[in-house]
């Protein structure tokens, strides 16, 4: 996958490739407390099995300094990282159930500023379960935001996951929207202490 840092007149200040030799797709971004970025999405290189989250971190300069894969045996990917208060990064995605499955859950994922995994939580029902968005509350533990597939209803609603600060859950609720269409919940933000 390709980042392009520019300053605010489009100028481009470096342009860079970054990934293995299959294919591999960047899908979100935080900036990192020195100044630096991480990326995430997902990879289908470095002898991931099927499809794996990927996260790197690369410099102000565009130098990488670390990357690395994260799922199990079965397609994963991420969709939303964010920064939390204390410098870790909480990440938001979708993990499958079986490799040709139409079943997959909510995945969600807290790393350190080193890579390293702190906690791991899937959360969904017997169908199709997605990860777009989180937010951190001031509880220092995490709404997350996707979609969900009710196969009895045919119907797509809104899927809104909390969980604590260790990824504890404590509630789910597969049922955000009306009760006859196709809704996904594709990004969240805090604003004036409410969510949009």
């Amino acid at each position: 996958f390709r980042v392009v840092r520019m300053d605010d007149n489009g100028t481009i200040i470096w342009d860079n490739i970054y990934g293995g030799t299959e294919h591999d797709f960047g899908l979100t971004a935080a900036t990192t407390q020195d100044g630096g970025l991480i990326v995430a999405g997902s990879t289908h290189s470095f002898n991931s099995q099927n499809r794996d989250g990927y996260v790197t971190k690369i410099d102000a300069n565009g130098v990488q300094v670390w990357q690395t894969t994260i799922g199990g045996p079965y397609p994963d990917y991420f969709n939303d990282i964010k920064r939390t208060s204390d410098g870790n990064y909480v990440l938001v995605g979708t993990t499958h159930v079986q490799e040709t499955s139409e079943e997959s859950d909510m995945y969600i994922v807290l790393i350190n500023e080193d890579s390293d995994i702190l906690f791991e939580t899937n959360v969904g029902g017997d169908s199709w379960d997605e990860g777009y968005a989180v937010v951190q509350m001031d509880d220092r533990g995490f709404l997350c935001a996707g979609c969900s597939f009710d196969p009895n209803a045919g119907v797509m609603n809104g899927y809104g996951v909390r969980l604590d600060e260790f990824g504890n859950i404590l509630w789910t609720d597969p049922g955000w929207g009306d009760e006859d269409g196709y809704q996904e919940i594709r990004d969240m933000i805090l604003w004036d202490g409410d969510f949009v």
